[in-house]
């Protein structure tokens, strides 16, 4: 009785537990942080546990136990074997001779590998040179610093060389990191610890994705054998409660992600803000639920709809007991929910994916179901094909939806067009396949490492560099073959073709109940695969978990059984000790987190460089620490910094100071070109992309320009952009303007183009180009008619030089009945007013627009200095108050407040004034210095 009732506990503990990781993957943003897929990890091992002890202990003795057809088990013992190999060092000879891609990339990465330390003669010099000190000639030398001029001018941080303030033979390195760099490059760099090397680039990641696979395994193992006998009341109960649990999570899920599209905060879940983000993103709703991003959300809904349709189709085991009405409304609604929160993802290719699915579903149900079993719309063969090409038509229509925004009026893409921009496109996921293409050729034979596409891709990426690198294929067949070569990808594939032919086996045997539930486990697999061709949601392991139940509640009941006798009696021990021993190395295994910045030092660089060669940013800040002391010294590693990651303006513009330090000044300019050219983005270039680059030298400013002019080729408007914005930088507005409207012309969308046609409009102004600049303003206008800063412009600018202020007036009547910001077009108006000179119009105007919007401090502002230079010192002074009341911390309205008060004579309000300005701007010499006039004179009477 005892061991019944323990067995029945153990019953509930696994039921428990698979529905915790069912809830929790999900929900715990995808499970994608190592906290929560570590859990999920030790989960699965404690299950495991829960499983053997039933099956030895708590079972009965003469339960068979399942076996695994070889066709299955034979191609995933391969693929796990291979990816062990890759995590398991080996000699530079052996890895030479079975993958010489990835002999090469670590010769490229560790100069000196394998018969030397990784840069040992580059720290040899470095220690040879603290033996000698800092040397007199580098206080001496003469150094070019900019002015106090050129600083305030251009933005510039004055540079003071590292030696100065130190004492001649004082040692250039701090004695602890010297030992560690002597100990570097005196240890057996032949031995094993050193010059062995893995075919994984990133061993470390590759770990860690193989203990997920064993997880998910564990996961399937446990569903699908857990010791039920086949057709018992136990074994019913086991499988309805889990179909209900993924069923009632896929709802919950696509409930809160509706919930957040209309209740957005800026952060997941309203708590988490994603690394990726830095900063919540309040203005950028989305509808992805509790995952980062909405195509993983969609591919979510996409496998889990299926399952949540059926019970509305037909009966099944999923009912609610002798409720039939009830399960129909519940699940109906759910399939509803789900199928709206589907559609607001704004995932195309979930789209797709879903079609095929319920397209699947609806053709399996009625070929394999009675008729008196389905919707009478499925009650015929013909039905269920005229159905399934609804289906097939609705991906045409999908792959065909709009993309043109408001010119098409089409509501779905216009949520696109707001939905947050984190994702690549189409042509963008194309050009990652293509460009993955050459590292499998390269790795054909074992990949580069499960994990490690990441790594190595930005040496193959053919695209621009616009400040963020791709970290997935969004392609997981395509990163499968490069990560796990040829060889892992067949392997996979076999297995997953006979898993395929068992799932439709195990449909076909199925009971009536089952029989409905089977085919949606079915065709959402169906679209988990499809999905796969364009993202990569099995790498989120919340989507991969539930994949992983479904498919073994899919299969649970196919496997034969064999006795336990002889070797088969000792498999629950193995599996005891396997669990074990997983559990052990999931604890030990580190918090990994991809992408942490190397910390400062030469030592720390180094040890990153050790721990994963192929990463650029590590080599970069060892060649930046090494500038200090030499740029000779630097070079190797900025070598291999940009032999790594080409794109990367970092070690290019890095490099180019450093080879003009020694005297290499082509070198120099082709680096400058060719960084401006594959990094074509101001962000990346803060000195050539600002008013910092007119302090430049010719030469440098001459190479950064021809390297932005070849990539308007191919990099499009944005290039243009930061053409227009280089050309800004050199106060050279006539061609700047012409940069921004080459820019709208290449610009994808008239806002876009619009915004930049303003652009170039405002160059032609600074030039005094009056004519251009109002044809382009005009063109603006005409793009977008309802915004408000072209017109503003046109009036404040332009038509403010005309004699009368008619056209000028029209503009606005034409701007309001538009659309645009009537208040903005006003103070346009009033700044034209002035430049007439018409100040009775500017005030009435301005009067006007401060009634308006009281809470606006611009109106207030402008009308009190209208009446300042009109010395209607009481006015004056009443607008500045309401100014400073609108804007408590608006410093130029206090000092103005506090001017007018003074010409009034009212001392004790200008001073409280003067004082509040102060406190707004504490920096404003102008501010402080008319106070203490003002509080000389005070203080003479």
């Amino acid at each position: 009785m005892r061991r019944q009732q323990v067995g029945h506990w153990c019953d509930r503990a696994i039921i428990a537990g698979l529905g915790f990781v069912i809830v929790f993957g999900p929900f715990a943003f995808g499970a994608i942080h190592p906290w929560a897929y570590g859990l999920l990890e030790v989960v699965a091992a404690l299950l495991v546990l829960v499983w053997v002890g039933k099956l030895e202990f708590w079972g009965t003795p003469s339960e068979k136990l399942p076996t695994v057809p070889r066709e299955i088990w034979i191609p995933v013992a391969g693929f796990l074997s291979i990816a062990v190999l890759q995590v398991v060092p080996l000699p530079p000879g052996v890895l030479r001779v079975i993958s010489p891609a990835t002999y090469e990339m670590y010769a490229t990465a560790l100069p000196g590998w394998p018969d030397k330390a990784p840069y040992e003669e580059v720290v040899r010099d470095l220690i040879a040179r603290d033996d000698l000190g800092v040397q007199a000639a580098a206080l001496s030398r003469p150094v070019s610093l900019p002015t106090a001029r050129d600083v305030e001018r251009f933005g510039l941080d004055s540079i003071v060389p590292d030696a100065w303030g130190r004492l001649p033979g004082e040692p250039l390195l701090e004695h602890n990191e010297r030992s560690q760099l002597e100990r570097w490059v005196d240890r057996d760099h032949n031995g094993f610890a050193s010059s062995w090397r893995t075919l994984s680039i990133d061993p470390a990641r590759t770990a860690a994705e193989l203990l997920k696979i064993l997880t998910y395994l564990a996961l399937f193992s446990v569903v699908s054998f857990y010791p039920l006998a086949r057709g018992s009341r136990e074994d019913t109960r086991f499988q309805r409660r889990l179909l209900r649990i993924l069923a009632f999570t896929a709802i919950a899920v696509a409930a809160v992600g509706l919930l957040q599209r209309f209740a957005w905060n800026g952060r997941i879940l309203w708590v988490f803000v994603p690394w990726d983000w830095g900063v919540p993103r309040p203005t950028s709703p989305q509808t992805s639920g509790p995952f980062v991003s909405r195509n993983n959300f969609g591919g979510y809904l996409a496998l889990t709809l299926p399952l949540v349709l059926v019970p509305f189709l037909t009966p099944s085991r999923m009912d609610l007991r002798g409720r039939r009405t009830w399960t129909r409304v519940l699940f109906g609604a759910g399939a509803a929910l789900t199928a709206a929160a589907l559609l607001f993802s704004l995932s195309r290719g979930a789209w797709v994916a879903s079609a095929v699915s319920i397209g699947v579903l609806l053709l399996g149900l009625s070929r394999r179901l009675a008729p008196e079993q389905l919707p009478r719309f499925l009650r015929s063969k013909r039905a269920g094909a005229a159905a399934a090409c609804a289906c097939a038509a609705a991906i045409l229509f999908l792959i065909l939806v709009p993309t043109g925004g408001s010119e098409l009026g089409s509501d779905i893409d216009r949520r696109l067009e707001q939905s947050v921009t984190n994702s690549v496109s189409w042509d963008s996921r194309a050009a990652f396949w293509l460009d993955s293409l050459p590292m499998i050729g390269d790795f054909a034979a074992f990949g580069v490492g499960l994990g490690s596409w990441g790594a190595i891709f930005p040496r193959y990426d053919g695209s621009f560099f616009f400040g963020t690198q791709a970290r997935r294929a969004h392609n997981d067949y395509v990163q499968l073959l490069s990560e796990t070569g040829i060889l892992g990808a067949l392997l996979l594939l076999g297995a997953c073709v006979a898993i395929g032919v068992r799932l439709h086996r195990a449909t076909r045997e199925r009971s009536e109940d089952a029989l409905a539930p089977g085919l949606a486990i079915g065709a959402g697999l169906v679209a988990l695969a499809i999905h796969e061709f364009v993202d990569f949601d099995l790498q989120m392991p919340g989507i991969a978990v539930t994949a992983t139940v479904l498919l073994g509640l899919g299969l649970r009941g196919s496997w034969r059984g064999v006795a336990r006798e002889g070797a088969w009696a000792r498999l629950p021990a193995v599996l005891a000790l396997a669990s074990i021993v997983y559990l052990g190395a999931v604890l030990m295994q580190p918090a990994l987190r991809p992408y942490t910045p190397v910390s400062p030092g030469v030592v720390a660089a180094l040890r990153a460089i050790d721990r994963r060669p192929t990463e650029s940013p590590a080599h970069l800040a060892l060649g930046v620490e090494l500038a200090e002391v030499g740029p000779g010294l630097a070079r190797p590693a900025l070598d291999a910094a940009v032999e790594l990651n080409p794109n990367s303006p970092g070690p290019r513009d890095a490099r180019a100071v450093v080879v003009a330090q020694l005297g290499e000044e082509e070198q120099a300019l082709r680096d400058i070109e060719e960084s401006m050219f594959r990094a074509p983005a101001r962000s990346q270039h803060p000195l050539f992309l600002s008013t910092a680059v007119a302090w430049l030298p010719l030469e440098s400013r001459t190479a950064a320009e021809r390297g932005l002019k070849r990539a308007v080729d191919g990099a499009g408007y944005r290039a243009a952009m930061a053409l227009a914005g280089f050309y800004s930088g050199v106060h050279d507005r006539k061609a700047a303007a012409v940069a921004w409207e080459q820019a709208a012309e290449l610009s994808p969308k008239r806002p876009y183009a619009a915004t930049m046609l303003r652009l170039a409009g405002l160059e032609l102004t600074r030039a005094g180009e009056w004519g251009g600049a109002e044809e382009l303003l005009e063109r603006s206008i005409d793009l977008d008619p309802g915004a408000f800063p072209a017109r503003a412009l046109l009036i404040s600018q332009v038509l403010a030089r005309r004699p009368d202020l008619s056209e000028a007036r029209a503009q606005v009547q034409e701007g309001i009945e538009a659309g645009a910001d009537s208040y903005e077009l006003d103070l346009a108006l009033a700044e034209a007013a002035r430049g007439v000179g018409d100040a009775q119009v500017e005030r009435s105007v301005l009067e006007a627009a401060a009634a308006q919007r009281p809470n606006d401090v611009r109106g207030h502002y402008r009308l009190g200095l209208s009446y300042y230079r009109a010395k209607l010192w009481d006015k004056a002074a009443r607008s500045m108050d309401l100014a400073t009341r609108a804007a408590p911390d608006y410093g130029p309205a206090w000092f103005y407040l506090g001017l007018t008060s003074e010409n009034a004579y009212r001392f004790d309000a200008a001073e409280r004034a003067f004082k509040r300005a102060l406190v707004a701007d504490p920096e404003d010499d102008g501010y402080r210095r008319h106070y203490d006039r003002f509080l000389v004179r005070l203080k003479n009477g």
